[in-house]
């Protein structure tokens, strides 16, 4: 991703997870997409499990669908958005994926270095899995988070029968910002984001990165830790009426 400078990597006590969840929860559990997780840059002790009967009074984490979120009510848990439930969600805490990508969280830095931003932002996303808007409802929180509220949002989906499918959805922001957000879903992962601001250009483009040869254009793994996760999740009841308001918007509801 080209941008202005380095960005210094925060410094996060995380002791406090350990016990979100106050006194009488048995430990703190973690659903993610395993193949995302970056454990390399996981700095705090996290335990594997592969159900809920082997979760401990420490952080566990386990791959999505490895059971029912009525399961862990005796847990504190972290979900991505797209597993939030429209109700039954006491010591649940959310997370949107597309934040916890290194690469976004530095031009999230970049975009916001100046003060109020101003310009046009554009994310291409490919998705390996069937159609899901609760994808792009999740992507748009962000997005919300990061530019303030959309004025107008404009959504246009491709024909129900056709593959892949695509959806585009174009916003503007009341500060000034326009935004293109292109989605397609089909059978891999990458992703595209393109910023022009007053003096900042950024690009990123996964499918054109590799730490080894950077000639080379191997896919390099969009992943993200689980430090982040713990440092960037929000209470389920604090999410879910800003992320229901945009599944709405994209032709989607909370199951």
């Amino acid at each position: 991703m080209t941008r202005r400078k380095q960005m210094k990597k925060p410094y996060v006590d995380y002791g406090n997870y350990y016990n979100k969840g106050g006194e009488g929860y048995m430990g703190t559990i973690v659903l993610a997409n395993m193949e995302r997780i970056d454990f390399v840059t996981t700095t705090i002790d996290v335990d594997v499990v592969d159900s809920v009967a082997n979760v401990r009074k420490n952080i566990s984490l386990m791959n999505l669908n490895t059971a029912s979120l009525l399961d862990f009510n005796d847990h504190t848990l972290f979900i991505p958005a797209t597993l939030l439930p429209k109700e039954n969600f006491n010591h649940v805490n959310v997370y949107h994926e597309l934040a916890q990508y290194p690469f976004f969280q530095q031009a999230q830095s970049v975009i916001q270095e100046n003060g109020a931003a101003k310009g046009v932002f554009r994310l291409r996303r490919v998705v390996n899995e069937e159609k899901n808007t609760a994808i792009i409802a999740s992507d748009l929180c962000v997005l919300s988070s990061l530019f303030g509220e959309p004025a107008l949002i404009h959504v246009l989906h491709s024909q129900a029968n056709t593959h892949p499918n695509h959806v585009i959805v174009m916003l503007h922001f009341a500060g000034g910002v326009m935004a293109h957000v292109d989605y397609t879903f089909s059978n891999k992962e990458s992703i595209e984001l393109e910023w022009s601001g007053v003096q900042q250009i950024i690009e990123f483009h996964s499918d054109e990165m590799n730490p080894f040869d950077p000639k080379s254009f191997t896919t390099l793994p969009l992943q993200y830790n689980v430090d982040s996760i713990l440092r960037n999740a929000e209470p389920a009841e604090q999410v879910l009426p800003k992320f229901q308001e945009f599944l709405q918007a994209v032709g989607g509801v909370v199951e």
